[in-house]
């Protein structure tokens, strides 16, 4: 019996809208990340690193959505859309890790407040590390005995996912100071994700 279309597209409207989020957090911040190192750098090479490795991240992560959806049409059960899902969540967990480590590695932005930038912008990304590492253990458990009951576990669980990014999007809009914002607005690398 072929899944119901609507099972992995609610999914991935879901996704969607994660992407949407996560770039906004990445956006709002100018990037994500930095390092609890005390060696400061130019705020230039600071944001033009962050926000180099937040493009790769986000254009990454978006190609494997693409992917997803492309890859519809061809699932005919419950337990190819969860094998699928748990795919997704996999690969955009390990494109997490690599931007993570891009992001420790610029340091920390020479301004008067720099550590508490690159403090709250990891802190930001590390959470949402974390909101990933629940969503993968919530797909690897999708109920697979119906369509029904998997779109309504994949609804919830995709729901669950943005709310949270949502929330840590939030939080950094309201500690980031306007010299973040002025100094990545500076920055062709951190102006070039308004595009992606």
């Amino acid at each position: 019996m072929m899944l119901p279309m609507s099972v992995p597209r609610a999914y991935s409207a879901r996704l969607s809208g994660v992407i949407g989020v996560v770039a906004c957090v990445a956006l709002l911040a100018g990037g994500c990340g930095g390092s609890s190192a005390t060696a400061k750098v130019k705020p230039t090479a600071y944001f033009t690193s962050v926000c180099g490795a937040v493009g790769d991240w986000v254009t990454s992560v978006k190609a494997r959505e693409s992917a997803l959806v492309e890859g519809l049409p061809s699932l005919s059960s419950a337990v190819q859309g969860r094998r699928a899902l748990q795919g997704f969540v996999a690969d955009v967990i390990t494109a997490t890790h690599r931007a993570q480590t891009r992001i420790k590695a610029a340091g920390v932005p020479n301004l008067s407040d720099g550590q508490r930038v690159a403090s709250t912008l990891r802190n930001a990304f590390d959470r949402i590390d974390g909101v990933l590492a629940r969503a993968q253990s919530q797909t690897n458990h999708l109920p697979t005995s119906n369509p029904a009951a998997f779109s309504a576990a994949a609804t919830q669980m995709g729901s669950s996912v943005q709310q949270a990014l949502t929330s840590i999007g939030s939080g950094l809009s309201s500690e980031l100071s306007p010299t973040v914002d002025k100094a990545s607005s500076q920055i062709p690398a951190c102006r070039s994700l308004k595009s992606l």
